[in-house]
């Protein structure tokens, strides 16, 4: 993947990484997407009732396809990747307390800890 993605540098020389594969990109754009037309539709009658409902068993079927994703998807997009012990996170928080921290890829163990 990251083979890929310095292919695709720009020619000002910086690199260019993709770190999301385009399963979760699209399910989190969809999910966006969709809980904003439902959010809108909320309060109409008839066909925007309609959009409402068919906009929410989108969102359902989008987070029955994200927990099986989290388990078989890609690398980054896994549940396992978002597990954090207390040493990791207290390693994480002394990467960030320097000037300078080393890049990370995808979802830190900080940022993750609220999801357990």
């Amino acid at each position: 993947m990251f083979e890929r993605a310095i292919r695709m540098a720009p020619p000002n020389g910086e690199r260019k990484v993709l770190v999301w594969d385009i399963s979760t990109r699209l399910f989190h754009w969809s999910l966006l997407t969709l809980v904003l037309v439902a959010w809108f539709t909320g309060e109409g009658e008839g066909t925007e009732a309609a959009y409402h409902r068919y906009a929410g068993e989108v969102i359902a079927g989008l987070l029955v396809f994200r927990l099986i994703w989290g388990f078989i998807g890609g690398e980054r997009a896994r549940f396992a990747e978002f597990a954090a012990g207390l040493q990791q996170l207290s390693r994480m928080c002394a990467i960030f307390s320097h000037a300078s921290p080393s890049v990370i890829w995808g979802i830190t163990r900080w940022a993750a800890s609220p999801c357990f």
